[in-house]
């Protein structure tokens, strides 16, 4: 008989397949649907997402849902149904689907607290990024840097001691982290509570 944590890891699995499944396929996030400019939850008694999508026009397009289980805006941010196809900026709460003539600005940007870490991305092998193998991204903090060749044994690249963490490859030529390409993370918390998406 399985033990309650086998059941529980493989609860986790199937969960985190169908979520990474439906986020594949769903139209309101790349790479079925636009880039996404900027998004927002907007918490409350009607909670509810803002996306500014990549439309090509200067502001984005603007597309507001509410959270209600069962109900098409609900639906759509659990990924159970697409987005309707119509352009410019709408909400939809419910059933209910609005037109909008202007789109509110994005959230403001979060100030950057970066610190200088061009002397230990420079230690990194450089590399030729390959896109359909690489993901690369700005080195922020030292501890970032310093965390990830402590879990690779100290050097780059390494041996990943745990097949749960990313692995540092180098650098690139114009001084970003090279990572493997992955597919595409859940981001479910950043929306909803598991017991919420599960309802």
């Amino acid at each position: 008989m399985a033990s309650s944590s086998d059941h529980f890891s493989h609860e986790v699995i199937r969960l985190r397949t169908n979520y990474q499944d439906k986020r594949q396929r769903s139209n309101l996030f790349p790479p079925t649907g636009l880039p996404i400019l900027d998004m927002e939850i907007v918490p409350g008694e009607r909670p509810s997402m803002r996306f500014w999508h990549d439309d090509g026009t200067e502001v984005g397009r603007f597309v507001h849902l509410f959270d209600i289980p069962g109900k098409l805006s609900g639906q759509i941010l659990r990924m159970e149904r697409n987005l309707p196809p119509v352009g410019g900026h709408f909400e939809i709460e419910g059933d209910h689907f609005r037109k909008l003539e202007t789109s509110p600005s994005p959230p403001q940007p979060i100030p950057d607290d970066f610190e200088d870490v061009q002397d230990l991305v420079m230690q990194l092998p450089l590399l030729d990024v390959d896109p359909s193998k690489h993901f690369v991204k700005k080195g922020k903090y030292r501890s970032e840097i310093e965390n990830l060749l402590t879990c690779q044994g100290g050097s780059c690249p390494g041996s990943i001691l745990s097949n749960h963490l990313v692995r540092l490859l180098g650098r690139s030529s114009d001084g970003q982290l090279v990572f493997e390409k992955l597919a595409t993370r859940a981001i479910l918390a950043r929306f909803s509570s598991l017991a919420i998406y599960k309802r």
